[in-house]
């Protein structure tokens, strides 16, 4: 996979984990330094060919330097929530669903380049090459801080809701 190549060859601070069906996702998350700002990719074997099935990022810019999103770093991220279920939880769903006994997570200490634009370019790039969204990412979802900031109430996400539906915009998920 030439996104992973070239991450290696670019931040020397990397690694990856196997995550099986029996294994704790949090325990083998530890491995992973504290509070590193970077990105993940996520990827399964498939019919004999590695797939990438997620990228995230841990942090952002901000005064010119990167900042995590949360204590923990990539650690928290990797192993924390999708939507509000435990990546454990959804991960070991995914991969019995799929027929697949493994993930392999790999990570990346962006070091002092953007986190965020380096995702967005690894997705942009995947969608160049594979010419569809890596999986996670095909079911569209509606976030309430994404779309209405410090103004969520209860009439404002009623509204959007409606609204969502009237455009018949084909939202499969939503976060509030």
């Amino acid at each position: 996979m030439k996104e992973i190549t070239l991450l290696k060859s670019r931040y020397k601070r990397n690694g990856y984990l196997i995550f099986r069906k029996s294994d704790n996702l949090r325990k083998i998350c530890k491995a992973i330094p504290e509070d590193l700002c970077g990105v993940y990719i996520y990827t399964i074997k498939e019919n004999g060919k590695k797939r990438i099935i997620y990228i995230g990022c841990s942090g952002k810019i901000e005064n010119g330097m990167p900042v995590c999103r949360q204590k923990g770093g990539l650690r928290r991220r990797i192993c924390g929530k999708q939507g509000n279920v435990s990546r454990d939880t959804f991960y070991k769903k995914a991969m019995e669903k799929k027929g697949v006994s493994e993930l392999k997570i790999y990570w990346f200490d962006t070091e002092t380049d953007d986190p965020e634009f380096i995702e967005y370019d690894l997705i942009l790039n995947y969608i160049i090459r594979e010419k569809e969204f890596p999986e996670i990412l095909r079911k569209l979802g509606w976030c309430s801080w994404d779309s209405l900031g410090q103004s969520v109430n209860m009439d404002a996400v009623v509204d959007k809701v409606k609204e969502l539906k009237e455009k018949e915009v084909p939202v499969q998920w939503g976060l509030i």
